[in-house]
């Protein structure tokens, strides 16, 4: 009990330490955005600490009450313990009642985020033809007058996604270099931990970690993605494309 009594403690102060300071320490982070393979490797890895101390916390916890509940039922208590006695009884089904509830509220804010992914999945496996291949990667052309491009799965596989608009404004090389920054962003993996970063957002929106993790998230990928772009296509044509719209 005495362990248990020093570790939660320490559990807790490693939660909040990942939550409150990973904001302050990490956004804007020089090195980070110069390396942002790194800077990802470095949120995620916090991310993932940070639950499984909070799981270790909660069972910890459950265990000490737990172990308090059977020393009590085993021992005879005065007066002055009817509180503690009664307290100690009740924290398991606490504990299971709020274990529960939490997994209500989870599964009410990602039930909604669900269900749009799978609406939007269907219709772009139904209405996405692919139009050319890139680099072995199928790419659709989408009738859409403003500049856009970006990467999703079209019937288990990788596309890019090109709007008409992105073409014509395009030139030939400044449409080469998106289309490499898109690959990238395959290369990367970063749809997946984009969509890790918002699942956290939206099981913690009041969280500043939360927030400023999507907003790290989205910049380190982008800038991942840059930086695969440039090794196979022209800097130049890269910037000039990203003055005219942001991908």
């Amino acid at each position: 009990m005495v362990e248990q009594l020093t570790i939660a403690p320490l559990l807790l102060m490693w939660v909040l330490l990942v939550t409150v300071g990973s904001p302050l320490a990490l956004s804007n982070s020089k090195l980070l955005k110069r390396r942002p393979r790194l800077g990802l490797l470095i949120w995620f890895t916090l991310l993932l600490s940070a639950f499984l101390a909070t799981l270790a916390f909660v069972e910890l916890v459950f265990l000490l009450a737990l172990e308090l509940w059977m020393q009590l039922s085993t021992t005879s208590a005065g007066l002055q313990n009817l509180a503690v006695v009664i307290f100690t009884s009740l924290a398991p089904w606490i504990l299971l009642a709020g274990g529960s509830g939490l997994l209500v509220l989870v599964n009410a804010r990602l039930e909604p985020l669900g269900q749009q992914a799978a609406q939007m999945k269907a219709a772009l496996d139904s209405e996405l033809p692919a139009d050319f291949s890139f680099e072995g990667v199928a790419v659709s052309v989408v009738s859409v007058d403003y500049p856009l491009a970006f990467v999703t799965r079209v019937a288990g596989k990788s596309r890019i996604i090109i709007s008409s608009g992105a073409k014509a404004l395009l030139a030939e090389a400044e449409v080469n270099a998106v289309l490499w920054h898109e690959i990238g962003h395959i290369w990367g993996g970063h749809n997946l931990l984009r969509r890790i970063a918002y699942l956290v957002k939206a099981v913690t929106p009041r969280l500043p970690v939360s927030q400023a993790m999507v907003a790290n998230v989205e910049l380190l990928c982008e800038l991942e993605a840059d930086g695969f772009a440039v090794m196979h296509a022209d800097r130049g044509a890269l910037e000039s494309a990203r003055a005219k719209f942001a991908f």
